[in-house]
């Protein structure tokens, strides 16, 4: 590919980026390697109990993943316009990074990776917290 090209696409990436998000931090980081490896687990296990792989499916749940990243792009704007300095931004972070990692646990379990028995009870109390809402 031309290096031009890929110039124009890494400039456009970071300014869309820096528009949405303020920039790159590491809790975005984290919060979009955990998305990849939940998608990558949440295949496996699909595969692996034999409910196999739809592309209805995977669309909606690719759609939920990108829907993640509008909200804390909205919390991000909501910062700026109320001078909240990023609270918002960083409490949803912080809320999708707990629920993804959640979420790759369960997937981990129905691949029949052992789990220790404290995260089980945690993510049954999460749950069930949850459920209640």
């Amino acid at each position: 590919m031309n290096e031009s090209i890929l110039k124009l696409i890494f400039s456009t990436g970071a300014t869309i980026t820096t528009y949405a998000f303020g920039g790159w931090s590491a809790v975005l980081g984290v919060l979009v390697a955990l998305v990849v490896i939940d998608q990558v687990t949440g295949i496996v296990a699909s595969i692996k109990d034999g409910t196999g792989l739809s592309s209805r499916v995977g669309f909606i749940g690719i759609s939920k993943k990108v829907f993640i990243f509008v909200v804390i792009a909205m919390c991000h704007w909501f910062d700026g316009i109320m001078n909240l300095n990023g609270i918002l931004m960083d409490a949803a972070i912080y809320f999708y990074i707990a629920n993804e990692t959640i979420s790759i646990i369960e997937n981990l379990g129905r691949i029949d990776v052992l789990i220790p028995e404290q995260l089980k009870q945690i993510i049954t109390v999460l749950r069930n917290k949850n459920q209640n809402k």
